[in-house]
């Protein structure tokens, strides 16, 4: 997985996950929203979807023509999300810092709540 996104122009998918997945990488990011009807249409129910939509890093569109036609301009000039898509990943996946490893940073917080319990 890892070679598919980090070497992807962009990532086009409907699954949340690969979207974290591919802001850790720094891959551009486009959702189709499917109507209502359609099965895919699920993923933007969920809840934590909306934390995706709230990091303004998603180009958001409507259909797979509209897809193509971003992902052609992100060819062609980048990505003008890419800025929004760092800030995501700063705030939501590493708030402590990108400099601090994340696992020094659960160590810490084990510790912190095992001494909390004695």
């Amino acid at each position: 997985m890892y070679n598919a996104i980090a070497h992807a122009l962009a990532v086009v998918g409907l699954n949340t996950t690969v979207f974290v997945e591919a802001a850790i990488l720094d891959s551009p990011c486009v959702s189709i929203r499917f109507k209502s009807g359609d099965a895919p249409a699920i993923t933007s129910s969920f809840v934590h979807f909306t934390y995706l939509l709230d990091g303004g890093f998603l180009h958001v569109v409507e259909d797979e023509r509209t897809a193509a036609a971003v992902i052609r301009r992100i060819a062609a000039e980048g990505d003008p999300l890419a800025g929004e898509r760092r800030a995501f990943v700063r705030r939501f996946v590493r708030p402590c810092g990108l400099e601090r490893a994340a696992a020094d940073v659960a160590a810490e917080s084990l510790i912190a709540t095992a001494r909390g319990r004695n």
